[in-house]
């Protein structure tokens, strides 16, 4: 393959298509990969945090062999990016085509004032990985995704202080959502809560993809002190063979850890999937966790299934 790699800037609407099926195409080898749909794609597109201004598409012979994304939000007061991909079709691949795409978003992310990127690789992909150090990231956090099957959810200790409350999208249940996130991962690496009128955006936008989220506050004394978001997408589950949902999100507030409730918040997501008739749940922890949610969940019956490797890069300003 002698022909020379072009980058050039993804264009929305004129390139939407191209975009889906090229990074479909890219991803097909990723465990689990359930394929984008260019409906979906277009849903994001009308969202505040999509910027196309980071997304670029690289091309051999005027046809697309791959993208790449440098996402970095503008009210972010810590000013580091993140970048998707590269994403390479396997024909192309061990071409220049995966360098040139990332030279290129991390030049957009400079060029945006990005201090750092950050990037991520499944452990299973060695490629990646040493990709990835090739171009100066170096290995920050580990995460990994948990399963456990639903056939018996009882046994487990928990807090009985706390009850929980359905809640919806009303102005003033998504605030005190967004109240507790801010408080209950304020210690998390690189945790910086969304804007509050950008997560009113994202807390209807959610649902628009179709299947079941469900969202729960824990209330002691009748004050909110934690949260539960349960996920089914009924898409993943055709693509994969799989009955399974997700626990999306928990979160407690710090001064009430260690009492059971995250426990308690999790109980009730493995029942409440048991009920709608999923077989397995399954959830993703950082395995850095300073609230030791892993243990937590190892408790519960989880266990370890993939893991996956956060990379970090500094980036000297530009000029």
């Amino acid at each position: 393959m002698a022909a020379e790699v072009s980058i050039r800037q993804y264009e929305p609407g004129r390139d939407d298509e191209t975009w889906v099926s090229t990074y479909n195409r890219a991803r097909a080898e990723v465990p689990e990969f359930v394929p984008l749909k260019v409906e979906e794609f277009e849903r994001e597109q009308k969202t505040p945090w999509f910027k196309a201004d980071g997304k670029f598409i690289a091309e051999l012979d005027d046809a697309a062999v791959g993208t790449v994304s440098a996402y970095l939000r503008d009210s972010r007061k810590l000013r580091v990016g993140f970048v998707d991909g590269p994403n390479v079709v396997p024909e192309a691949r061990r071409h220049g085509v995966g360098s040139a795409l990332m030279r290129r978003a991390l030049e957009s992310l400079r060029q945006r004032g990005a201090t750092g990127a950050e990037d991520g690789a499944g452990d299973w992909n060695t490629a990646a990985h040493a990709f990835l150090r090739k171009h100066g990231f170096e290995p920050s956090h580990t995460y990994s995704r948990m399963e456990r099957d639903l056939a018996s959810v009882s046994g487990i200790s928990e807090s009985r202080e706390v009850i929980l409350q359905p809640f919806g999208e009303s102005d003033e249940e998504v605030a005190t959502w967004h109240g507790l996130i801010k408080a209950a991962f304020a210690e998390y690496h690189h945790f910086e809560a969304m804007p509050l009128e950008e997560f009113f955006h994202f807390a209807r936008h959610q649902r628009d993809g179709g299947g079941l989220f469900e969202r729960y506050f824990a209330l002691l004394n009748g004050v909110p002190v934690g949260y539960l978001i349960i996920e089914i997408d009924p898409q993943e589950n055709e693509k994969l063979g799989k009955r399974r949902g997700w626990v999306n999100d928990i979160g407690v507030l710090k001064e009430l850890r260690g009492r059971g409730i995250a426990t308690r918040l999790l109980i009730h997501t493995l029942e409440r999937l048991q009920a709608l008739g999923m077989e397995s749940a399954v959830l993703s922890v950082d395995d850095q966790n300073v609230t030791g949610a892993r243990r937590v969940y190892e408790r519960a019956g989880f266990r370890v299934v993939r893991r996956y490797t956060s990379f970090e890069l500094a980036l000297a300003p530009t000029g």
